[in-house]
């Protein structure tokens, strides 16, 4: 989200972005009606770094607009520009559009927009689940936020709160960064009104406050939830009971409670389903196709993800790889992973089916993490030997099948370098 500053096509992005993870810039080109510019168009750009030097900005060649003709852009403030990790600064995106006379030795724009965002480690909304929330009676509607870089804010001072129509709830500090709280009685000014059986999408807004480790203060970060609210169904009045003569009663040869005269194997016991006949194969089939489905569910999602939320969970640490000695890519949550996946064993490998977590130039499946009583270990996934230890008091340098990549495991993902 950006905001207009009182330079014209010039915006400032409103709120402050971590370098800890990748940044994406969307953007439309609107012709002179203001609709969208689906054909592609050649986009270049530069980059102005907190110091004041400037730098090309890399764009893909073959960038193109999807069909609603929005651009995206995704660039590493900290591979491009490491210091950004120990002091916070303002970047300045240069973008051109378009070309004005393509035999010209040089590119002449047809527009060109700048973006000014203020970077630095901070505290972030990284997740909130669930998406969306859903407010129906009889039914509480509990939210959980993950915060990223937690460990850069004072922890008392770092408070989430939800509100909608005047009211708010505070929500509760769990461990690693995560906040959770019961916002039920904030569905109840969006119930009102609603009819019975209908459903509506509503807001709620999210709102993080903090103060940095040096005690100055975090901008606010602000988040919209969307809800789905879902009222009651309606409740059909039954019509008045019409009084009947009693009828007089009809044999049941097979006893399965249809009269002979209704049921349609009158001497083969069946079901009401199908009007007193024995249930056929293909129902047969299908109920037996429908157990196997429950049970493959069972083993293959609701299983791992109660074990992954209750006495196995994943080990926490942090993989970060480097290529030929340099990041290409931020460091990955093993934990997060792990959750994401319902495992407490974490594969790593350069096959993007096998491999929870993806590095190019890898054997498919290379290593492993997992716990090992009080601490996490990374080891050989074809052998089992340990290739290194997850330490807090500084990452832990790992060679692979790869001579140009290595990597660096850790529990502290500020300490990772390449």
């Amino acid at each position: 989200m950006v905001s207009l500053t009182d330079i014209a096509n010039v915006y400032l992005a409103t709120e402050r972005q971590t370098p800890s993870r990748e940044f994406v810039i969307r953007f439309n080109l609107l012709d002179t009606k203001g609709d969208p510019v689906t054909d592609p168009q050649p986009i270049q750009g530069q980059i102005i770094y907190p110091d004041g030097s400037e730098d090309v900005l890399r764009i893909p060649a073959d960038l193109s607009p999807d069909a609603s003709g929005t651009y995206e852009i995704r660039y590493d403030f900290a591979g491009a520009y490491p210091p950004i990790l120990e002091e916070p600064g303002r970047f300045t995106f240069v973008l051109n559009a378009g070309s004005a006379d393509d035999r010209a030795p040089e590119r002449i724009p047809i527009a060109t927009a700048r973006l000014l965002v203020d970077v630095g480690r901070g505290c972030y909304i990284e997740t909130i689940t669930p998406q969306p929330l859903v407010c129906t009676p009889g039914r509480a509607a509990e939210i959980t936020v993950a915060v990223g870089d937690y460990e850069t804010c004072l922890a008392d001072t770092l408070k989430v709160r939800v509100f909608s129509d005047g009211e708010e709830v505070m929500l509760v500090a769990g461990t690693s960064g995560t906040f959770t709280g019961d916002v039920t009685g904030l569905c109840a000014p969006l119930l009102t009104g609603i009819p019975c059986s209908m459903q509506q999408e509503a807001t709620m807004r999210m709102r993080m406050v903090a103060q940095l480790s040096d005690g100055s203060p975090l901008p606010p970060v602000e988040r919209d939830i969307p809800v789905q609210v879902i009222a009651p169904p309606c409740t059909p009045t039954p019509p008045p009971p019409t009084p009947t003569p009693t009828p007089t009663p009809i044999p049941d040869s097979d006893g399965d409670g249809w009269n002979d005269l209704e049921d349609r194997c009158p001497g083969a016991s069946g079901m009401a389903l199908f009007n007193g006949c024995p249930p056929p194969l293909w129902f047969l089939a299908l109920l037996g196709a429908l157990i196997i489905g429950l049970a493959a569910f069972v083993i293959l999602w609701l299983w791992p993800w109660i074990k992954v939320h209750t006495f196995a969970p994943p080990p926490r640490g942090y993989v970060l790889a480097c290529r030929a000695g340099e990041r290409r890519t931020m460091p990955r949550s093993v934990y997060g992973v792990g959750m994401d996946k319902r495992t407490s064993r974490v594969t790593i490998g350069g096959d993007q089916k096998k491999a929870h977590i993806y590095v190019k130039g890898l054997k498919p499946l290379e290593f492993v993490v997992e716990r090992q009583g009080d601490r996490v270990v990374l080891l050989d996934a074809e052998k089992g030997i340990l290739k290194g230890t997850f330490s807090d008091r500084a990452s832990t340098h790992v060679h692979t099948s790869n001579p140009d990549v290595t990597l660096r495991i850790g529990l502290d993902q500020s300490k990772l370098r390449c």
